[in-house]
């Protein structure tokens, strides 16, 4: 797991992460922050061009979810 610029995200990486809750944001000012569709409501090119937001990372899977 490691900090990368947002502008590398991509939509399936944006809609896996989301999906599982695992989608962390953060810029100098604010962060991090836990992408969550129902309260945040962000798409994965809003996230990419709003300006706000300069970091990324996909947090790890749980070990019960990783094994299926």
């Amino acid at each position: 797991m490691h900090w990368r610029p947002i502008s590398d995200l991509t939509d399936d990486e944006f809609e896996i992460a989301v999906r599982d809750s695992r989608l962390v944001v953060a810029n100098s000012c604010n962060g991090p922050h836990l992408v969550d569709m129902i309260t945040d409501g962000f798409v994965a090119d809003a996230l990419k061009h709003d300006g706000m937001w300069d970091w990324y990372c996909v947090l790890p899977e749980l070990p019960d979810e990783a094994s299926g």
